[in-house]
């Protein structure tokens, strides 16, 4: 039996029937024909030997192939080089074809099994390595949620080999969208789609989903994910209710976690968070989900380390460590990988303290503290929070450091410390960061 391979080149991807490579950036007036003339016989099938451009004639080859691309990108169908036109052949596209008889696999256009082993062969010098390893893991997990295919890791040979060659555009992005013709996928001429030839770098990370034409596509050939086993049918008196939406400005609101991350604020509950920006005086509010697919709903504990520019987030015995949207490769790890004692099971509430560089972990009516230069837990912990942070009363929920105060949140109230005068100085709502 013959083993199919990919090889997947990021930014550039090659299959078996073709490379692809970013078009250059800025192209000089009198060289705009080249760029045509490169751009048609690479992307729309034209014929090498069809030099020149018959402006007066709207049949000639270069006039219908102009009209063709046109079409398929989604511009107004001229015939001409119009100033649209010419911008969006600028752009880093795909180098895949957007006509021809391009299939992922001669006449078979998907893999023959729904599990595929994957390998990155060498890695870029512009980005550290668990920052590659994340986009990849994230852009494979776009396809998997929405059929049967699942992917693991493998250091041999694999299905689909990851190579680099150069950077262009967003690592995300290029990686999930040539992945999608490593699984069988052809361009969309709908430009909402990831599928679309043209690389849009404004998209908005954060919130990206497959639009519903990549899901129609890939479900056309693999169908949607299998459907979870049924359960057990409960009678409707044992039911518990669906968890209700919080509201922003109750008065009995209490947090899971508060977190700082690149000079916003972010108040977590339930499976969503508050979102306190500088610009915006109104706080956003969205699905956990939607920003970190992987996280977990109910967290216990989040912090930042402006110095690492991470976010840590705790659940249960597991920790996660994030830049930005960016899930780090390695986690979650083990809460106990810190330093903390079998007995630990949870953290309840935890701070950096940017100034000293020092940890805070608050544990049911105790602390620890970590050291963040020697990555270590100090010795002669923990200690009684009721020692070192008079009027501050477990359980601790979350703890936010702002303007030289420490934030405890507790239930509906967060009590105000000064960490040098070491006493309390106001009582708060929680929900008063909300502008409630």
């Amino acid at each position: 039996m013959v083993r199919m391979r990919h090889l997947v080149v990021l930014v550039l991807l090659c299959l078996p029937i073709c490379l692809a490579y970013p078009l250059a950036g800025a192209v000089k007036e009198d060289s705009n024909m080249d760029l045509v003339q490169q751009y048609l016989e690479k992307y729309y099938d034209l014929a090498k030997d069809v030099k020149q451009f018959v402006r007066r004639k709207d049949s000639s080859p270069m006039v219908r192939k102009i009209q063709e691309m046109q079409k398929f990108l989604g511009l107004e169908v001229t015939g001409k080089l119009d100033s649209n036109t010419l911008e969006v052949m600028r752009k880093p596209r795909c180098g895949v074809p957007d006509v021809g008889q391009f299939t992922t696999f001669p006449s078979s256009p998907k893999w023959r099994k729904t599990h595929l082993t994957y390998r990155i062969v060498n890695y870029t010098l512009d980005l550290p390595r668990d920052a590659v390893d994340a986009a990849i893991e994230k852009a494979l997990k776009v396809w998997e949620e929405v059929t049967p295919l699942t992917f693991s890791r493998n250091n041999g040979e694999a299905d689909i080999m990851i190579s680099f060659a150069v950077r262009g555009t967003n690592l995300f992005l290029v990686a999930a969208h040539e992945l999608g013709h490593s699984l069988g996928l052809f361009h969309s001429a709908n430009p909402e789609a990831l599928m679309y030839p043209v690389y849009n770098p404004l998209t908005d990370l954060a919130r990206f989903h497959l639009s519903q034409d990549d899901v129609n596509g890939i479900q056309s050939l693999y169908g949607p994910p299998p459907a979870s086993p049924e359960e057990p049918v409960v009678p409707t008196e044992f039911i518990p209710p669906a968890p209700e939406t919080p509201a922003m400005c109750d008065p009995d609101l209490s947090f899971d976690a508060v977190s700082t991350l690149r000079g916003e604020m972010l108040f977590f509950k339930g499976r969503y968070f508050w979102r306190r920006t500088h610009w915006n005086p109104k706080p956003e509010f969205h699905l956990i989900s939607t920003f970190w697919p992987s996280l977990p709903s109910e967290l216990d504990a989040a912090y930042e380390v402006e110095s690492k520019d991470t976010v840590f987030l705790f659940k249960g015995g597991k920790f996660w460590a994030t830049r930005g949207n960016e899930i780090q490769a390695g986690y979650p790890k083990g809460i106990h990988t810190l330093g903390f004692p079998p007995t630990v099971r949870k953290i309840d509430a935890a701070i950096s303290d940017k100034g000293k560089k020092k940890t805070y972990f608050f544990i049911e009516d105790k602390y620890w503290r970590f050291d963040e230069n020697s990555q270590s837990m100090e010795q002669g912990f923990p200690r009684l929070i009721a020692d070192d942070f008079p009027g501050i009363k477990p359980k601790v929920d979350a703890v936010l450091q702002a303007f030289g105060f420490f934030y405890f949140f507790s239930g509906s109230s967060q009590f105000q410390f000064d960490p040098n005068a070491k006493m309390v100085k106001h009582i708060l709502k929680s929900n008063s960061w909300l502008q409630c």
